[in-house]
């Protein structure tokens, strides 16, 4: 079939080319263009034409095949050619079968351009439109003879008539560009790549003369219209939450030198310098295929590297600049659009590795019209949302305006220096937005600032311009206008600076304390920062830096067996002491007291911020039950922060531990069941670092509580459904009991505080219990066995008296267990725990 259609197009190419070719014998230098169009295809061999062995053909047989050229007829019959090479081009190139026929296309197409187009001048668009959509075809042996005869047939005209040529492709690409955005909509995935390839196609053929495009205001504006309406975005939830992530920008990244270990996350991935620039995965309303997207992005390329850049932005600005202001434009598509002219005119996407066009400006002239890009994105628009959409389109439009800030980073190099301390201060801002989306960008942004200034890290990059951030910060905290943006900046400074700005940011601390105490500023805000100023602080105290540095060395405790002896028996004598002389002081009054008088302890700048911090979070610790509970939770983040950052300094320590207590223990009951499972993990805390100087006020105020709480839930968890173990109550249960065991044996509670603990966790034994309670339960009474082996072993027995394990002490014998009516569903649990009880014994 394929053979047929070549044969057949090859035939009437040779019959048309006959008749009405428009090149002469000394122009083509005994030049075949059918032979020429054959090789070029390197499949469909020219016959030679055959020796005529019969009689010759009559006068009168040679004077009826002869055609009398006429300006008539020459106009007829190109008028008549131009609808039939248009359908037969549509037709071929979209069934025109395997990869063969659409070669034969290319055959006949080149063939008519080559011999006819000084005659047939409406059949040449035609033919064009055709090999600029093969020249994109998927087969290399379809596009690379379709790109060769464009290139033939643009430099052949460039010497000749290229201004004929220049004014015909534009009259195509503005018809083309006018009917966009509808066949965008109505068409499917195929033909708009088919439009796509095309439009692509005339700017690249166009080349330099597309210069001429963005110096006429009527071209340009019908053509960015159009890109701009195709590249309408989708800015539904379901598209936001892939907006940005680590995976979209590579795979090339970096660990951000002194991040935090916060709420943010342990670690930081920087995305590194990006091959193509452009990270953002956008997703569009009127198509679905990637190519369409690589398509429209080659199409900006091309108008970036060949147009003039000037009069090309500064009609997308002015654009953009209406579109923020009203609120109802188009603001987010400009930008993509404004991103990838300026990536073509990097020499980035479909146009490296090509010579830059001769009306192309100096690099200063770049640096000045990138430059002003910077200006009016991070002006009055910055933080302004794209359009009409709602909170979508605007976190949209922020990720975008960091992208184009991204491009023109790469683009400026060493001459973003000179714009620095502005920029730094805005995207630290963006850095500290609450939207994930927004703050991972400005991340992305900022190393692209870091690797282009030759920064070594992004920590690097904020001390090195941190007296001009201290000063913006100062003056932001005393306006009402610009307090949230100069939080959001403190607060990303404390995420990733060092501990170098520390002594800097001392006076912006103070405002930001003083506001608190005054009620100046909103408390979430404020106590946010606080939480990142804790983290800080827990990074840079010198315990952790040690522990860190140990853990890098890979090293440990290598002393001799004797040293280690001698410490640990030192260690303990000391440890009895100090616990002997704490109990004597909790004597002294209910609920124990703290001698705070004498001389203040010397405290480093670290230490000093974090007791500053810890002395503002009793007041804010408690809250009434229709409260949000983010606040107690940010709170107890940076009570966990300034807990370990303090560990070591107990004499400074204590004394705040003992004004926090009674609001923690208020916690612990806490309705919302978030707020109550992060005190019990900062109680674990408390434990770790006091020790033996809280032991009896958990004994008094926590083990009622617990237990008071496990009794309760039990209730709610006794035959709930499969799906309550992943339930926030079922967690906060589990980590009761592991507190129970945790903590009892940290603290050596005595065996008569362990009664009412163990009593409250013995319904969580029962087979109507998730089996995860179970679990856990399981293996905290296992721990309080060891403690006291008769009283758990007494307990367990009155579940199932019928169990047939001895007591771990004969006395036990002569106690006589009533029989319980749910003795059957503790059946399975309980007897193993009996059995451990006299394993212990």
């Amino acid at each position: 079939m394929q053979g047929i259609l070549n044969l057949g197009l090859l035939v009437w190419t040779r019959y048309v080319s006959l008749s009405l070719s428009g090149v002469t014998h000394e122009e083509t230098g005994d030049v075949d263009y059918v032979k020429r169009a054959a090789e070029l295809v390197e499949g469909v061999r020219a016959e030679p034409q055959a020796t005529p062995t019969g009689p010759a053909p009559s006068n009168t047989s040679r004077r009826d095949l002869r055609v009398e050229r006429s300006r008539n007829w020459m106009r007829e019959t190109d008028r008549k050619l131009a609808l039939l090479a248009g359908k037969m081009g549509g037709v071929l190139v979209t069934v025109g079968g395997g990869w063969r026929g659409r070669r034969g296309v290319v055959l006949w197409a080149h063939c008519l351009l080559g011999n006819c187009h000084r005659t047939l001048v409406s059949v040449a668009p035609v033919l064009l439109e055709v090999l600029l959509t093969l020249s994109h075809d998927g087969y290399s042996l379809v596009s690379r003879p379709a790109l060769l005869s464009l290139e033939l047939f643009s430099a052949q005209h460039s010497r000749e008539e290229g201004g004929e040529l220049v004014s015909v492709l534009q009259e195509r690409l503005y018809s083309l560009s006018s009917s966009l955005p509808r066949l965008m909509r109505q068409h499917d995935d195929t033909r708009k790549v088919s439009v796509m390839q095309l439009l692509a196609g005339y700017l690249k053929l166009l080349g330099p003369h597309a210069v001429t495009l963005t110096l006429s205001p009527p071209h340009l504006s019908h053509l960015t219209q159009a890109l701009v309406q195709t590249l309408e975005l989708e800015t539904t939830p379901p598209h936001l939450t892939e907006l940005q992530s680590l995976d979209s920008v590579g795979d090339n990244v970096v660990i951000v030198e002194g991040q935090s270990s916060g709420p943010r996350g342990n670690k930081k991935e920087v995305p590194q310098d990006s091959e193509d620039w452009w990270t953002i995965s956008l997703h569009f309303k009127h198509f679905r295929h990637r190519r369409v997207e690589e398509l429209v992005r080659d199409c900006c390329h091309l108008l970036g590297f060949f147009g003039s850049l000037r009069p090309l932005l500064d009609h997308l600005l002015e654009r953009y600049y209406v579109a923020t202001g009203d609120g109802g434009g188009r603001g987010s598509e400009l930008l993509v659009v404004i991103g990838y002219v300026l990536m073509g005119a990097g020499g980035r996407g479909c146009v490296r590795g090509r010579d830059r066009p001769s009306h192309a400006g100096s690099r200063e002239d770049l640096c000045g019209v990138v430059g002003e890009v910077v200006d009016l994105v991070t002006g009055e628009g910055w933080k302004r949302g794209g359009g009409g959409g709602g909170a979508g389109s605007s976190v949209l439009h922020q990720c975008l305006q960091l992208q184009v800030v991204a491009v023109c980073v790469h683009l400026l190099g060493g001459a973003v220096s000179g714009r620095l301390e502005g920029l730094v201060y805005q995207l630290l801002s963006m850095r500290g937005s609450p939207h994930p989306q927004v703050s991972l960008q400005a991340l992305s942004t900022l190393s692209c600032l870091t690797s282009t200034t030759g920064a070594r890290s992004l920590s690097r990059l904020i001390s090195e311009n941190a007296d001009y951030l201290v000063n913006s910060v100062c003056l932001g905290l005393r306006s009402h206008t610009h307090s949230h943006e100069s939080l959001q900046v403190l607060q990303a400074v404390m995420d990733h600076g060092s501990e170098e700005v520390l002594p800097l940011m001392r006076d912006s601390i103070d405002e930001l304390l003083l506001s608190l105490d005054l009620q100046l500023a909103g408390n979430e805000g404020v106590w946010s920062v606080l939480r990142s100023l804790a983290a800080a602080l827990h990074r840079w105290s010198p315990e952790t830096v040690k522990k860190e540095g140990v853990e890098t060395r890979g090293g440990g405790c290598h002393d001799d067996r004797r040293g280690c002896e001698d410490e640990d028996f030192s260690g303990y004598f000391k440890s009895l002491r100090r616990r002997r002389e704490e109990e004597e002081v909790d004597d002294e009054g209910e609920g124990g007291t703290v001698d705070e008088g004498g001389s203040e302890p010397v405290l480093s700048p670290v230490e000093r911020a974090a007791v500053d911090i810890l002395e503002r979070c009793p007041h804010y610790l408690p809250s009434s039950p229709s409260s949000s509970p983010s606040l107690p939770l940010t709170v107890l983040d940076c009570l966990h922060h300034c807990l370990h950052c303090l560990s070591h300094t107990h004499r400074a320590l204590l004394p705040l531990v003992h004004k926090v207590w009674p609001s923690l223990l208020l916690r612990l009951s806490d309705p919302a069941h978030l707020v109550a499972l992060k005190a019990l993990e900062l109680l674990w805390d408390l434990c770790e670092v006091c020790g033996d100087f809280i032991r009896r006020r958990v004994v008094k105020g926590v083990w009622p509580v617990i237990a008071q709480s496990l009794t309760r839930l039990a209730e709610g968890s006794r035959g709930s459904a499969a799906v309550y173990q992943y339930s926030v109550a079922c967690k906060l249960q589990m980590k009761m009991l592991d507190t129970v065991a945790v903590l009892s044996v940290k603290l050596q509670v005595s065996s008569s505080d362990l009664e009412t603990l163990a009593a409250a966790c013995l319904p969580y034994l029962s087979r109507h219990q998730p089996q995860r309670l179970v679990n856990t339960c399981q293996s905290s009474l296992t721990a309080l066995v060891n403690s006291d082996p008769d009283l758990l072993w007494l307990l367990l027995h009155q579940l199932v008296p019928t169990a047939t394990t001895p007591p771990p002490h004969p006395s036990l014998l002569t106690y006589k267990f009533p029989k319980l009516s749910c003795s059957e569903e503790f059946a399975d649990t309980v007897p193993p725990l009996l059995k451990m009880t006299r394993e212990y014994q």
